[in-house]
């Protein structure tokens, strides 16, 4: 029996990829407990891009043949009930606030879709957006609400999302390095 080139990079990279899983779920929780006013909007919002990756994930026929249609929609979809926020809100900042959690938290769902994809501009796109997910967590999650719990566990998922990240690009590279992985 011949044993499987590098191993223990892919077991680096599915633990980075289970980090980032990790970390978006200690998101959402602490989003839908702790920061998030309006709950019903937050979840009108998260549940359509959550539904959208489970079944990318499960590999859908319909709904992988129809990508970037079901992403346009959701987006349009997102964008509306974003100025409806915005509408509606007798808070700015507070819809602010909002806004971008729930598009940092879309940046985070997207990141962990294509965290170990073998293809070069999904893997761009997962970067981008965990950079964005941490960039937004910076300064809307970790600057306005300083030492409490919320924030703990924001600079928690952070770290974590961030650790994912790491392990994944660190497998990748040495298996790069070791002539197993070619990105498509």
């Amino acid at each position: 029996m011949q044993n499987i080139k590098a191993k223990k990079e892919s077991l680096i990279r599915l633990l980075g990829m289970v980090l980032i899983l990790f970390g978006l779920l200690i998101t959402l929780v602490v989003d839908i407990i702790f920061l998030i006013s309006n709950i019903a909007l937050y979840l009108l919002i998260i549940i359509p891009w959550l539904l959208l990756i489970i079944l990318l994930k499960l590999e859908i026929d319909f709904v992988v043949d129809r990508t970037i249609i079901f992403f346009i929609i959701i987006c349009v979809y997102t964008i509306i009930m974003s100025l409806v926020a915005l509408l509606f809100s007798s808070n700015e900042t507070a819809s602010i606030l909002f806004i971008m959690l729930v598009l940092s938290d879309i940046l985070l769902l997207i990141c962990w879709h294509f965290a170990i994809s073998i293809f070069k501009r999904k893997k761009i796109l997962s970067i981008l957006c965990g950079i964005g997910y941490l960039i937004i967590t910076f300064i809307f999650r970790l600057l306005p609400i300083m030492i409490t719990w919320p924030w703990l566990l924001n600079l928690a998922s952070a770290a974590i999302v961030l650790l994912g990240m790491v392990l994944i690009l660190f497998a990748e590279m040495r298996m790069k390095g070791k002539g197993l992985l070619n990105y498509i």
